[in-house]
């Protein structure tokens, strides 16, 4: 959409699932749908070359400060594994983007101040650039806030002292850092509510355990995962304190050898501690609730300590090329070879975890048993598009276990519900949904979902309940719209129905989904020629609305226009047009039927039956046509064919017993109208829908007392009357058996 670029910037709640206002990341996948669509390989790539500009930068920055440690820290950078999370990872663009304009902002910032380079317009050019690229940066990612830290810290490194001039000169960075991240924070808590609080002990806690963390992982890359267990955290832990006293006293130990070993390795800890700061859990952030630890956090960071350890251990290799051990700088340089082909080959190791969805969250779960966040959930979800529906309702309960007191528990309740509606395991969908609403009570959808459940179940009284509920909770919301008025379809109040999609589409005009309700309703209403200009726009709005392209080209199909519903195939809406033009077969085979023609619609209903032999819609039609001409045996053979393909197909095991009836296979008919009875009351369908030429559970009971009468079981056939009328008042046909049925109850009396 042309004006979702500035849904993304000025309207940053239709960005679905991010809690942030990071909006120049998201411009960059809208960039790249509109170049390769939704092609994962495009945003993969870009990801990887913006990773190998940032080790550039990386380089030319530490050339500026440590040039004997810059290559091989720059490398380490470009191929340690603890960066796997941010570049394999296609969301997190929002670190390898935010991490580019970061480092150059830095660059231009480090250049601008050495006063022999250039002159003042280039001076300032360099300035600027830095504090725009600065807040685009602050507008990938957040978590950039410590540059200004970082930029006084290199103005200590390198005088040993901050002067005013230096704090003066990066006060528009702390200005700008102050803005857009406190705004960022309001509409965080604004949106996702708060984060979990924690006592200053268990905080320090936290701080400590979740440095060392860091340094032990880039130190010793072992044991990676996406998705780490969440510690417990207890004030009085000896070992977090402990912790907590080794990282004071290393950085007080480089404190007070500055000036024996200069300040680059403290300044090297302290890049390394600052740039962390934000996701240390010195302040609260929601992800907290899931880990306190996540290897992307660490992606600049890292930078200070690897420059730091290459620092040592190119220390250690000079000093043992001085001693008498006489280590050769081949030798050397061989060392150095087999720790960048370590460090590769965990890097393309690790990598190959991101290869699918599920394999990705399999990692996951697989090396942390106890995964929070949605860990479980993510897996189920793909294990449901992946039809695998048992496996998938066993990891939602995973996740319930493992996610217990979350905020966000609700979710693996409503998913278990989708899941057994699947399975037709409607009572314990049911349950969960309920569960899904307790946890959660303004879950608009959990709602929707219920109600459509209990329409399917017939009931139609409870479920008006929550359709209202859901259409109070999220008024505007398209998913609820669409089924609120779907609902009303069902029950024949079509003008009801027509009225909720308008008013959705006034607040909604350019969502897909309700542009593709509005125009299925019409085109379920026959009326095609306003029909086609919502499906035709639901396209426009989103490529991938696969149903609304099968529909617009069966419609373009069932009026000749074939040439145009080609173009859809041709422009990729659809893979081929075959299945549409089955249905447009059909669609003009009902017509013919209705208007008289039942050759020509028994023609129509045999061409997709050619194509498809095992069209139980096809089959049924066929029967019909064939009771139209007269020719009750074959008509008999057709909705017999049908019911060996699906018997829970209502309409036809109900036309099915009719016809069983009119032939005088009585005993057979019965069992037909039992088992109508049973799927019109177990499947959605209305028990009686005035106006409808489809049948009900009244049809049933008003057809089959005379099945009843005919074996000679008057009461059951009475009370199958009475049925029918307590559903239906004023059904003439009902009152008028009823009172053949009791003169024949009463002449056997008598």
């Amino acid at each position: 959409q042309v004006n979702g670029l500035g849904d993304i910037w000025f309207n940053p709640s239709k960005v679905a699932g991010e809690g942030h206002y990071w909006p120049l990341t998201y411009t960059t996948f809208w960039i790249e749908y509109l170049l390769w669509g939704t092609s994962s390989l495009g945003s993969h790539v870009v990801n990887v070359l913006i990773h190998a500009v940032n080790s550039v930068l990386v380089l030319v920055i530490l050339r500026k400060f440590v040039p004997r440690l810059a290559l091989m820290s720059a490398v380490v950078f470009a191929v340690h594994p603890i960066h796997v999370d941010s570049v394999a990872w296609a969301i997190e663009r929002k670190d390898v983007l935010s991490g580019l304009l970061y480092l150059y902002a830095a660059w231009a910032y480090i250049v601008c101040d050495e006063r022999d380079r250039g002159g003042v317009k280039v001076q300032r050019f360099l300035y600027v650039s830095a504090v725009v690229a600065f807040a685009m940066a602050l507008f990938s990612k957040s978590i950039v806030v410590t540059l200004p830290a970082s930029l006084l810290l290199y103005h200590w490194w390198r005088n040993g002292r901050l002067a005013l001039r230096d704090l003066i000169k990066t006060l528009p960075f702390v200005v700008v850092s102050a803005v857009i991240t406190v705004g960022d924070i309001l509409y965080y808590f604004a949106r996702e509510g708060a984060a979990p609080t924690y006592s200053i002990f268990e905080r320090t806690q936290i701080i400590s355990t979740s440095f060392w963390h860091y340094v032990q992982k880039i130190l010793w890359p072992e044991n990676l995962i996406p998705l780490y267990p969440r510690r417990d955290i207890d004030g009085a832990d000896v070992l977090g304190w402990l912790l907590f006293g080794a990282a004071v006293a290393l950085v007080l130990g480089l404190w007070f050898l500055r000036h024996k070993i200069g300040r680059g390795p403290l300044a090297g800890l302290l890049f390394f501690g600052i740039t962390l700061a934000p996701n240390l859990g010195i302040v609260d952030y929601g992800y907290m609730d899931i880990s306190y630890v996540a290897d992307r956090f660490a992606y600049l960071a890292s930078i200070g300590l690897i420059a730091l350890a290459v620092g040592a251990v190119r220390l250690l290799l000079d000093r043992l090329h001085e001693s008498e051990s006489n280590v050769s700088a081949p030798t050397i340089a061989m060392l150095c070879m087999l720790l960048l082909v370590f460090l590769g080959f965990q890097t393309w190791s690790y990598t190959n975890n991101y290869a699918s969805v599920e394999k990705f969250f399999r990692f996951i779960v697989e090396n942390n048993p106890t995964a929070r966040g949605g860990a479980y959930t993510n897996l189920a979800n793909q294990l449901m598009r992946d039809d695998k529906v048992q496996e998938a309702i066993v990891n939602y309960e995973k996740d319930l276990v493992y996610s217990a007191g979350s905020v966000n528990i609700y979710l693996p309740y409503f998913n278990l519900g989708v899941a057994h509606e699947q399975l037709d395991n409607f009572e314990d969908s049911e349950k969960n949904y309920l569960l899904s609403i307790e946890s959660n009570p303004t879950y608009a959808e959990a709602y929707t979902n219920l109600g459509n459940l209990l329409v399917e179940r017939n009931r139609f009284d409870e479920a008006s309940g929550y359709f209202e509920q859901a259409i109070s909770l999220a008024p505007n919301n398209p998913i609820v719209i669409s089924n609120y008025s779907r609902f009303h379809e069902l029950q024949g109040d079509f003008g009801q129905a027509e009225t909720i999609l308008e008013r959705g589409i006034e607040t909604n005009s350019e969502d897909a989904q309700l542009q593709f309700s509005f125009g299925r309703f019409l085109y379920n209403q026959d009326r095609f020629n306003e029909a086609e200009g919502y499906l035709q726009q639901a396209l426009a709005l989103d490529a991938e609305q696969t149903a609304a392209a099968e529909m617009l080209a069966t419609l373009l199909l069932s009026q000749g226009r074939r040439d145009e519903a080609q173009s859809l195939v041709d422009a990729g809406y659809l893979e081929a047009l075959e299945p549409a033009t089955m249905v447009a077969e059909m669609e003009r085979g009902n017509s013919l039927l209705s208007a008289g023609d039942a050759a020509g619609a028994l023609d129509a209903y045999e061409s997709v039956l050619d194509a498809e032999p095992e069209n139980t819609s096809a089959l049924i039609q066929r029967a019909v046509a064939l009771e139209n001409l007269d020719r009750p045996a074959e008509a008999l053979e057709s909705y017999r064919q049908a019911y060996e393909i699906d018997d829970e197909n209502v309409s036809g095991v109900y036309f099915y017993a009719l016809l069983s009836a009119r032939l005088e296979d009585f005993q057979r008919a019965l069992e037909l109208f039992d088992e109508a009875e049973l799927l019109f009351q177990e499947q959605l369908v209305p028990a009686s829908t005035p106006g409808q030429e489809l049948p009900t559970l009244v049809d049933v009971y008003v057809n089959r007392p005379f099945v009843l009468v005919n074996l000679e079981r008057l009461d059951e056939a009475l009370a199958d009357i009475e049925r029918a009328l307590e559903l239906d008042p004023g059904n003439e046909l009902a009152a008028h058996n009823r009172e053949q049925i009791q003169g024949l109850i009463s002449q056997q009396e008598g």
